[in-house]
């Protein structure tokens, strides 16, 4: 285990980019990533319906459910090389939810250089999801940094953090 200390910023986007950026991801063919996923800002209602702990748990349990579940998983990548992400059912998120964060997942990119084609997005939404490493480590093209990311303050739209989000989906 190794403990990795990053500041409250960036959610947990911001401590994935570091762990990408130190390299301490390098040697994995495969990620599977979690996090609390508190968003405390959902029970208080507004436009997302369920809270933080409803959503959480639906997306570790489609992940990470059952033996039987992670194996059908490990499997799929394994005879499937063209694989790249696999979320929990219904958190495939499309243009819908684009929110304010277009004009973010345009310039990284110009960043990153890969074309962002708006009308396609697709994103594993709550940010739970097995992934190929080699997928992750292409963040790094991005070069950012933890000054890149807003500090925190219950925002639920428009950050570095979602639009990272949004554009790892075109990194897949």
């Amino acid at each position: 285990v190794r403990v990795f200390h990053v500041e409250n910023r960036g959610r947990d986007i911001l401590p994935l980019v570091r762990l990408v950026n130190a390299g301490l991801l390098d040697g994995y063919g495969l990620v599977c990533k979690i996090h609390t996923k508190r968003s405390t800002w959902r029970a208080a209602g507004g436009r997302f319906e369920g809270d933080g702990n409803a959503w959480r748990d639906a997306l570790v349990t489609g992940l990470l459910g059952s033996r039987q579940l992670v194996g059908s998983i490990l499997r799929a990548f394994e005879v499937e090389p063209s694989l790249t992400m696999v979320t929990a059912p219904g958190q495939v998120l499309g243009p819908p939810h684009w929110g304010a964060n277009l004009p973010l997942v345009l310039a990284l990119g110009r960043r990153g250089g890969l074309p962002v084609v708006p009308g396609r997005l697709r994103f594993a939404g709550g940010s739970m999801y097995w992934v190929r490493g080699d997928a992750l480590r292409r963040l790094r093209d991005l070069g950012l940094r933890s000054a890149h990311f807003d500090a925190e303050h219950g925002q639920d739209d428009g950050t570095t953090a979602h639009a990272v989000e949004r554009y790892l989906g075109y990194l897949v």
